[in-house]
């Protein structure tokens, strides 16, 4: 059944080699440099190797997505990089935790550790912000709390451990 599932995911949102979102009535696109587009990464080894091979070269490219922080939570020259919109462009904890799992999981262990790795360097030398500058690593919006604590210990652990 889960197969069936992700087969029909895959009909419907991943057009072009990417996924994209689709509006509720019209199914008319809606394209933007969104890390969110990623998240079907979450089922990892689950979905079709050419698109976890396609997700793994787009997320490797860096100053796209990728900085010296992490993944940044919008394209990085994106028309929609806003440093303090809700996911339009810092380093966020719970974004980078389920991106990074699920590449793992998809047999990318090489690049979820690099990430990975990258991410606990900083919140270790700066703060446990929410989000953070993709630019400096410094506290972008938000406070710090249990997301990025929770974020740096499994992360940490990916890169020790697994």
């Amino acid at each position: 059944r889960s197969k069936e599932i992700i087969d029909r995911m895959v009909s419907t949102f991943w057009k072009d080699g990417r996924f994209v979102a689709l509006v509720n009535g019209t199914h008319e696109e809606v394209r933007t440099d969104s890390i969110l587009y990623y998240m079907p990464l979450v089922l990892g080894k689950r979905l079709p190797q050419e698109i976890i091979s396609k997700i793994a070269a787009d997320l490797s490219a860096e100053g796209d997505w990728l900085t010296n922080y992490g993944l940044a939570s919008e394209k990085l020259m994106s028309d929609n990089f806003r440093l303090n919109g809700s996911c339009c462009g810092g380093i966020w904890a719970p974004v980078n935790l389920m991106i990074l799992y699920g590449l793992y999981d998809a047999g990318e262990e090489k690049l979820a550790k690099k990430i990975a790795l990258r991410y606990c360097t900083a919140i270790k030398d700066g703060t446990f912000a929410m989000v953070m500058d993709p630019f400096s690593g410094s506290r972008g919006a938000g406070v710090s709390g249990s997301w990025p604590a929770t974020a740096y210990i499994a992360l940490a652990d990916l890169c020790c451990n697994q």
